[in-house]
């Protein structure tokens, strides 16, 4: 006969296995579905109207491609870039962001119907629903969240 002691450790194990078996299965259904996790934000487009948008998850993959593509070895060396590359890699991941199948976004979509700083504004969202940023690296991006390049007169 086991002991108490050994008992409850079985039975602890079973339901911490039992646990793990239902969130392995809703991970294995939000798998599945693809993009279907999103939140919504609204940033303010061109003519100062706030526009809603449906901001997806990236998967890993899409997003060290891009990474890859900017040539960014780390997160933290996107605020070292010059604005006009921030603009393009922001833009960059809002279009892949906000894309659907029935509706596929480009760059300079992006860039023609949202004031400064609204990219960066997906580009974050996306960065954070995809488990990119959380804990400490939140912090090297807390200057990008509210981006807007120096404003020149003329």
């Amino acid at each position: 006969m086991e002991s108490p002691a050994l008992q409850e450790k079985i039975k602890q194990i079973r339901t911490d296995t039992k646990r793990q078996d239902r969130v392995a299965i809703k991970l294995s259904k939000k798998l599945l579905e693809g993009r279907g996790y999103s939140e919504s934000i609204e940033v303010e487009g061109v003519a100062g109207d706030l526009i809603s948008i449906d901001v997806y998850a990236l998967p890993e993959e899409k997003i060290k491609n891009i990474l890859k593509q900017f040539r960014i070895k780390s997160v933290k060396k996107i605020e070292e870039m010059n604005t006009d590359e921030q603009l393009e890699l922001f833009q960059e991941i809002a279009a892949m962001a906000i894309s659907t199948k029935e509706e596929a976004w480009l760059p300079t979509d992006i860039g023609s119907i949202l004031k400064v700083g609204g990219s960066a504004s997906i580009a974050m969202k996306c960065f954070q629903l995809s488990g990119l940023l959380g804990g400490k690296e939140e912090e090297k991006f807390e200057d990008l969240e509210n981006f807007r390049p120096p404003q020149t007169s003329g």
